[in-house]
Order: C-alpha cells, then structure tokens, then sequence
C-alpha cells in the first residue's frame, strides 16, 4: 500500500529516521516540540 502524500520524515529500524519533506528538524525542550525545516519540492501542487 503507498500513501497519497508524502511524510515529514521516514522511519528506518536501522539508520534511524530518514528526512522526506522535512530537510532538517530540531527538538527545542523549552516548548516540548520538534520544529522542522520543510525541503523544497519540485511537483505538482495538490489543491481543489
């Protein structure tokens, strides 16, 4: 089964998580969240 849209990051159970729309992420504690930096991306717009 594929996805429609792609995933901020990828899963990998041996080299860790793997960046896909997301090009970079850091976890800020102060705020409890992660924040990341979307990869530009060279497709066709999903839109209605």
């Amino acid at each position: 089964m594929r996805f429609i849209f792609d995933t901020l990051v990828w899963k990998n159970e041996t080299v860790g998580p793997i960046p896909l729309l997301a090009e970079d992420w850091k976890y800020t504690p102060e705020e409890d969240a992660y924040v990341f930096n979307l990869a530009e991306q060279s497709g066709t717009m999903v839109s209605r």
